[in-house]
């Protein structure tokens, strides 16, 4: 093999060689990732009061009931509490008794619980209403099954003498629709087990129907709750026993006073 002829052959091969490791680097290098960087608007936050639990109305507020977490300061209203403003707000408002049902996770509201010191059924009746009680058993109380909130008809139900002497039974509702405010339960055995039964009903009436009750208490021989659907809240109550406080326009019935006791009776049309 001439000079000339093995020269070119080793100028090729090492050619080949460099272009061999040429490639390979070219592959082989790693791409450089380009990051982008966003700045995220920071929110300022405070922590307010919160219930931890539901709290229904009528419920004692406990340590436990309330807890603090972080709210938007953006978001921020007077009606919440701030632990900046109050930070013994958990210790000062336990005890309390809640005057409105608040959910879990729900801000606290001063508005909605009464501190010790106040009344309950005074903040829980509506204007103009007042609060009167009477007593009920289970046996006139729909078994024992009416509730604060419920909607109930008052029935007076009293023994008239006829005209024969045979004494009669008269049923008649004084008061229809009424709201129950609050209803005391008390833990009795009976037949060898607990049960919850009520003994007085406190009902949120108007002047003219609180009348209506202390005349029916006085004439009845027996007083009946008879309890309503819940379908039926929204209407009004009405007052059927005006003419006990002679204060009716449609004189259904008429009160007879006989041997000092008092009665209504239904008038023949």
């Amino acid at each position: 093999m001439s000079p000339t002829r093995l020269l070119i052959l080793v100028v090729g091969f090492v050619a080949a060689i460099l272009a061999a490791v040429l490639a390979v680097n070219l592959t082989s290098t790693t791409p450089q990732t380009v990051r982008e960087i966003v700045k995220v608007p920071t929110i300022e936050t405070s922590k307010i009061l919160v219930a931890s639990q539901e709290l229904k109305r009528g419920d004692t507020v406990q340590a436990g009931s309330l807890r603090w977490v972080e709210w938007p300061k953006n978001s921020l209203t007077d009606q919440h509490v701030t632990q900046n403003a109050k930070p013994k707000a958990i210790e000062d408002f336990e005890g309390s008794t809640v005057r409105l049902t608040m959910t879990k996770g729900e801000p606290f509201q001063v508005s909605k619980v009464i501190q010790n010191g106040n009344g309950l059924m005074a903040a829980i009746l509506e204007k103009g209403k007042r609060a009167v009680s009477t007593n009920v058993s289970p046996g006139t109380a729909a078994g024992g099954f009416i509730l604060p909130d419920d909607r109930v008809d008052v029935m007076m139900t009293r023994a008239v003498d006829g005209p024969d002497g045979n004494q009669t039974f008269n049923s008649v509702p004084v008061l229809r629709n009424v709201r129950v405010l609050a209803i005391d339960q008390q833990i009795e055995e009976q037949d060898g087990q607990a049960v919850v039964v009520g003994k007085t009903a406190t009902l949120e009436l108007d002047d003219k129907q609180v009348r209506i009750l202390t005349v029916t208490q006085q004439l009845a021989d027996r007083i009946t709750l008879a309890l309503r659907s819940l379908q039926d809240a929204n209407e009004p109550a009405t007052s059927d026993g005006a003419f006990l406080v002679g204060d009716s326009d449609k004189q259904d019935y008429i009160s007879i006073v006989k041997y000092g006791k008092r009665s209504a009776v239904k008038a023949n049309k």
